[in-house]
């Protein structure tokens, strides 16, 4: 149930058991999500650049093909959903509690340098 046909957005939302609810893309909302992800301290989002496994690797920090349109990526922050806060991403982004970061390399293959740098510092508390 990850998948998000990009080509039908009406039987994704219909039919899709998990991933348009945890995206909170039903036209009802639910705003238990908005509350839990904005209580958290911070949300690292890491995106591989050569990714081949998550395609496109931009959905890793929830950027995805434009509806009807498999060739052209739309970020995160051009989003609809992110527009209109429908997972409180947009109010952490503005209170610097999300985080994104890029790689150069493929799906969790991150250097060294990068985890020791980037990353390991948000798991020190």
């Amino acid at each position: 149930d990850y998948w998000k046909d990009v080509a039908d957005k009406a039987t994704y939302l219909k039919k899709s058991r998990w991933l348009a609810d945890m995206n909170n893309e039903r036209e009802a909302k639910n705003a238990t999500y908005v509350k839990n992800l904005k209580s958290l301290t911070q949300l690292v989002f890491v995106e591989a650049l050569q990714d081949t496994m998550v395609v496109p690797h931009a959905s890793e920090t929830m950027g995805f093909w434009a509806w009807g349109s498999p060739g052209s990526v739309v970020p995160l922050n051009a989003t609809t959903a992110y527009k209109e806060d429908w997972l409180g991403l947009k109010a952490m982004a503005e209170t610097k509690k999300l985080v994104t970061y890029s790689y150069q390399g493929e799906h969790l293959r991150w250097s060294s340098a990068f985890w020791d740098q980037t990353i390991l510092p948000f798991l020190a508390d």
